[in-house]
Formats: C-alpha cells, structure tokens, sequence
C-alpha cells in the first residue's frame, strides 16, 4: 500500500516544492491543505506541478457567517485529544492584542475554533494519512493539527534550524518544547580536560563563525523592512483587498485603515530606533557582575508556542532583577529582529530603564562578548541559554527546549524559586562531556540546507520580500524558482523519505 502524505502548505510555499520532489522520488500519495490567500489560491488550483490525490483550501472552510458553536464538541475535542483550546487561543496573534485592525468576539473565535477543528478531523478520517509534513508551527490552526495528528498516531515530520548551525536543518517528530535525547559517549568522559577544551574551542570558533553568518542574514532581512517596500507593498493591497470576508487573519483590514496603520507604524518604528540608539549601552562595563536576558521578537513562534505561560517579558524582567544578588546587575539585549516589527513601545524601554540594576544592550552587540563576560543566561526558550553554555556559562531557561535536558540548563518551574535557583546556577559547573554529546548528535542528525536563504529567496520571488503574500502566481515563475533551487529540494527530499521509509 501507498504511504499516504498530508503537507501542511502556506504562504511561505517551501512545503509545495517540496512534495513535488516527495512525490517524485518515493511511491505514495499526496494530500495538502492550503493556508493561502485568494491570489495564489487561483495558480494551486489548476497547478499539473505536483500531482495532488486532493486538497483544501483551509480559509475556504472557516465562514464569518457562521456565528453558533457547538460548546459541547469543543469540550469533547479537547478531552479527546489532550488539547488545550484556551492556551492556543489566548496566545493567537490574530486574536490578541498584536492584531491592530479587528477585536474578536468570544463567539467569534469558538466559531472559527469548532470549523476549524471538524475541518481537521474531516480530512483525517477520509485520508488517514501515515505522515504530516509541515514546519514548526506558527499559528493557532496549524498547531492544533499538529497536536491532532500527534494524538491520532500520525507521524509528524517538522523541518527546524539547527540550534548548533543556521546553515543545516534537522527533521524530527516533535516540536521545540520537547527535550532531544542523545547517547552518551564513553569516549568523551575518558578524554583528559585538556582535549575536552581544545574541542570546546573548536566549537566555540564554528558557533562564533556561524553567528557573524547569522547577523550578516539579520542584515539583509532589515532591508526588506525599508520604507520603500513596505510603501509597494501598500499599494498592490490598496489596488486589490479580496481577503477581508474571507480570511479571518485579514478581518478589519481596509483600506484606510491599513493606509494609516502603515505610515502610522513607519514613524513610530524611527520613533523607537532612535530612542533605543540613545538609551542603550553599546560597550560592556569589564568590572560590573551581571546576568544576561536576551529579548525575543514579539509575535513570536518561541514565545506564543512554545512558551506560552511566559510571553509578558517586562514582567520576566521584573522578576529576575528582584531575584538577583545586590552586586549584579542584569542586562537586557533587544533582539536584532525587532526591526522587522517595529521595534518595542518605548514606554515598554522605558520601564525597563527605569529599573535600577538593569542595563538594556544594543541589539548590535555581539552575543559572544556578552557571554564572555556574563555569570549567567536567563532565556526564556532561546538558543542563548545554549551558546553560553560553550563559554563556561550555566543557563536558565523558562519552558522546555530541545536542549533543556543538559545538566547545565535550569528550567525553572515557578518564579518563587527565582531567588534561589539563580544562586544555584552560580556555582553550577559545566558538563563538557555532555555538551559534546549533545554537539555531536545534533550535527550528526543535521543535514546541508539552508532554510532561512530558501525562505528569503521564496518571499523576494513571490511576496514582495515577504511584505505582502496576495500576489498572481504564475507557473514560468514556479519552473524558474525550482531549476534554480532544485539540488538543494532534491537533497532534503531524500532526507524526508529516509524519514519515511
């Protein structure tokens, strides 16, 4: 029998290519549902590219109309599958305080929960799938199919990053709020301390190495936020708005307001860089004691997901300064992709300032120096708290990572504790034994591709560098985008279908 495919395909569009390469190179049937709006919508529906044995259009199924709920087989839902629809709605970025243009009603968000939810069990009983391909999930939708095919037996398969190498990926079955297990070498625990720190050292320069990579990237991502493309990007919407009753991420959206939201927000974001330019530190006081809490990016995956119990950062802040000894200080770095949505209230860098053993950091400070020079990371997921650790530096982090299973990360449970484990974390000695271990198996389990260039190459060519998603597709565009990226799909095909068989 065939294996049968689910792929999760959105804006984003990597995961169409790659079930054209899927469903080339292994005998099995495709599926897919599209999270797309109304534009490219109209090219998937009579693509030949990749043989479809059928599909969906999700914002198809999911009717502003529709106002009645069924309370009853939304609790049902839940207890059947161990999912927590509370946690996934309070923490959608469509339907909290990130959304600036529409307040949705109760009503309103349990309609679109209960369509959403019999639309997934629907497809899944008439496919009964063997594998879900998607990426790590960003919204509310797609996480809850996840967490749906999870607790129906379906093999999920999530492309991520690497944590140790932006320039590889890894394909696991569970999403960043698990803990990888990795063997233990007994090779390593032989090794004299002397070659355990030459190869600390190595990795130390790679990770280094990689990182100027990676701000280099951060870089370029900046210029796609440059006033003249989000300006271009605005009047294509302006010219064609199609998705505002259909779409309930575009509820809200007219044209007016999205007119003054749009340069509203370009001078509000010249407003805050240059508050944040003036009232950071850019140079680390060599003689001050500190901890360092590096900021995630609002709106974000980490946080919204995968830590969602923590997503109130000025509170996390508070907090670990009323925890810290009276001789450190804490420093608060803002993060470089801030940029791309903004930057922060400066009300909310002012009550940071306004602490009297905080120091806020540049964004363009190079991480290394500062775990150089730091006694501990606090992060609340980020793959801070696991760079410090090549530096000799313990870590602290608020929700479970993959990497939150070494000895030398402390997730803290409740924040009474604060106090207490930050004393802990102090005196902690770093497992270099351990870090190896976990080094070695992440590289061993990577693969050679580049998602952030392949995502950036896909937003330049098809959505106004990733500005603006509602635009014609046209299959010589498609053709000329796969001849120009076809070894790199072919190779993480067939890491997909080592996967699969």
């Amino acid at each position: 029998m065939k294996d049968k495919i689910l792929f999760w395909i959105d804006g984003s569009l990597y995961n169409f290519f790659l079930s054209k390469y899927i469903h080339e190179n292994h005998d099995c049937e495709i599926y897919g549902i599209f999270d797309v709006t109304s534009k490219p919508k109209k090219f998937f529906e009579t693509q030949t590219l990749t043989n479809f044995s059928k599909i969906w259009f999700f914002h198809d199924h999911i009717k502003k109309s529709v106002v009645e709920h069924d309370i009853q087989y939304l609790k049902n839902f839940e207890t059947k599958y161990n999912i927590n629809l509370n946690l996934e709605t309070i923490n959608e970025r469509s339907f909290n305080k990130f959304n600036k243009f529409y307040r949705f009603t109760k009503n309103e968000i349990l309609s679109i929960l209960e369509q959403e939810c019999k639309l997934f069990e629907s497809i899944l009983d008439q496919v009964d799938p063997k594998f879900l391909v998607m990426h790590l999930p960003f919204f509310q939708h797609d996480n809850i199919l996840y967490q749906l095919c999870k607790s129906r037996g379906i093999k999920c398969l999530l492309l991520r990053t690497s944590r140790i190498n932006p320039l590889k990926c890894l394909i696991l079955e569970d999403d960043e709020t698990n803990e990888l297990k990795f063997p233990v070498s007994k090779n390593n625990n032989s090794d004299s301390v002397i070659s355990l720190k030459e190869k600390l050292q190595k990795m130390k320069e790679k990770l280094q190495k990689l990182k100027k990579y990676d701000t280099v990237k951060k870089s370029n991502d900046f210029k796609t936020q440059q006033n003249t493309n989000k300006i271009s990007a605005l009047c294509k919407f302006l010219l064609s708005n199609d998705n505002i009753e259909t779409h309930f991420t575009y509820y809200g959206r007219t044209k007016f307001r999205v007119l003054l939201k749009t340069f509203q927000m370009i001078l509000k974001a010249k407003w805050r860089k240059s508050f944040l330019d003036k009232n950071s530190i850019y140079h680390l006081d060599d003689k001050q004691k500190f901890v360092y809490f590096p900021l995630h990016q609002e709106e974000e995956h980490a946080t919204l997901i995968g830590a969602p119990f923590y997503t109130n950062q000025l509170e996390i802040i508070k907090n670990i300064a009323q925890s810290l000894p009276i001789d450190y200080s804490l420093y608060v770095k803002e993060s470089p992709v801030s940029g791309a949505r903004d930057w922060r209230e400066i009300s909310d860098y002012k009550k940071i300032i306004s602490l009297p053993n905080v120091k806020l950091v540049h964004p363009s400070v190079n991480p290394h120096e500062i775990y150089e020079n730091c006694s501990l990371v606090i992060a609340i997921s980020g793959t801070s708290a696991l760079e410090s650790l090549f530096y000799g530096k313990p870590s602290i982090v608020f929700s479970k990572t993959s990497f939150s299973g070494l000895s030398s990360v402390q997730k803290l449970d409740k924040f009474d504790n604060l106090p207490n484990i930050i004393k802990q974390s102090f005196d902690k000695k770093i497992d270099f034994a351990e870090l190896l271990d976990y080094y070695n198996f992440v590289e061993k389990m990577s693969f050679d591709f580049n998602l952030l260039k392949i995502w950036d190459d896909i937003a330049v060519s098809f959505s106004n560098n990733g500005l603006f998603v509602d635009n014609e597709i046209y299959t010589e565009k498609i053709n000329q985008f796969i001849k120009l990226h076809e070894s790199e799909y072919v190779v993480l095909a067939n890491e997909y279908i080592k996967q699969i068989k």
